[in-house]
């Protein structure tokens, strides 16, 4: 079943719609100094943010109005929401806009929920991302462009500097001037996303993503390919944020990690959060959570981790084909979340492919 609200067509197994083109209108927020330095405290600026668009028209609508599509192999049930210019789930400027999952089911379990914790969904407010939310966490000539120009953010559009002198910052809602081509291909089982961006600056690419259910298989896989289209240096880390909630069951000690290496204790840790050899456990009911990791090798080997409800036995094995550039973990207190870096440095002309990977089981 698809829900693809105010398109004009939509395909067959292999067919093809493009639902955006050029030319964002400006989307602008209320903002101001509520975020404080650390990324903890993103939970208290939503609830800050919530209340003062309350009043304003913030967009009130039901998840099922905003387009989305329903894949499954039989063993696997998945629902993804689409890109879209003016509909879309996400349409902010922290997160690329494709691929976020509302739904997924293998054996009774749920592995992702939709943060209704953080109140009315806001779909331009950056923090609004869920499930498999990904990020180009670096924007590409924000230093070079002067107050007013454009700098571009891979998944997002091309957005204007503002003239505050500040530097870039993920959680500045910057204005959209244009968003480029979204296109968007499906099949029972897969969907590919097609992202294509240019500027006046020398930037440019072109973004194919393709989520697959495998044939008869509780795994999910997720490939990337990006093209620099551009006369300049593609540079960005690209990860996903891993908003997992195994069974609606909020972080606690239910769960647990295990590393395909064993990290370097961080000084960080909490007192309620053990790390012996390659495992991590939860003793206590923790809250926020900030962790960047370190002990990992420069081999693929070392490039995935399993989280395990152990109330529920839902369990969940993800990783990725290539070096980790960091590896860090956040949590708000209710979602819990591996986060697996991956560097990039594309010249023009050239193209990098990476594959994540997801492999759903209990024990």
């Amino acid at each position: 079943m698809v829900a693809m609200n105010n398109l004009r067509s939509i395909t067959k197994d292999g067919g093809q719609v493009t639902i955006l083109k050029n030319n964002l209108k400006n989307i602008s927020l209320i903002t101001g100094d509520i975020f404080m330095k650390h990324m903890l405290t993103v939970a208290v600026a939503v609830v800050l943010y919530t209340i003062i668009t309350a009043s304003s028209g913030a967009e009130d609508a039901t998840l099922d109005n905003y387009p989305q599509v329903t894949l499954s192999n039989g063993v696997i049930t998945m629902t993804v929401f689409l890109p879209d210019e003016q509909n879309g789930f996400y349409r902010s400027t922290r997160f690329e806009w494709s691929g976020m999952v509302r739904h997924l089911t293998w054996n009774k379990h749920t592995y992702f929920g939709t943060r209704e914790h953080m109140g009315t969904h806001n779909p331009v407010h950056f923090s609004f991302g869920i499930s498999l939310a990904e990020e180009f966490t670096t924007p590409q000539g924000f230093n070079e462009a002067k107050p007013g120009e454009t700098f571009m953010k891979i998944g997002c559009g091309n957005l204007e500097k503002p003239a505050d002198g500040k530097q870039y910052i993920w959680r500045v809602p910057y204005k959209i001037v244009g968003s480029g081509t979204w296109t968007v291909k499906q099949g029972k089982t897969w969907v590919e996303f097609t992202h294509e961006l240019k500027d006046d600056n020398g930037y440019g690419y072109m973004y194919v993503k393709r989520m697959v259910l495998k044939d008869g298989k509780p795994e999910l896989i997720i490939s990337h390919e990006l093209k620099n289209t551009g006369s300049k240096t593609l540079i960005a880390d690209q990860y996903c944020h891993n908003f997992f909630t195994i069974d609606s069951t909020p972080m606690k000690k239910s769960y647990e990690l295990e590393f395909a290496f064993a990290p370097t204790k961080p000084d960080e840790l909490s007192p309620n959060v053990t790390l012996t050899g390659k495992k991590l456990a939860f003793t206590g009911d923790e809250g926020s959570v900030y962790v960047r990791f370190s002990g990992f090798s420069d081999s693929p080997a070392d490039n995935f981790c399993i989280m395990r409800n152990t109330k529920t036995s839902g369990c969940v094995k993800m990783g990725g084909d290539f070096p980790l550039s960091s590896f860090n973990l956040w949590s708000d207190g209710i979602t819990l979340c591996p986060e697996l870096f991956k560097g990039l440095s594309i010249d023009p002309g050239k193209t990098d492919k990476w594959t994540r990977t997801y492999l759903f089981f209990e024990e």
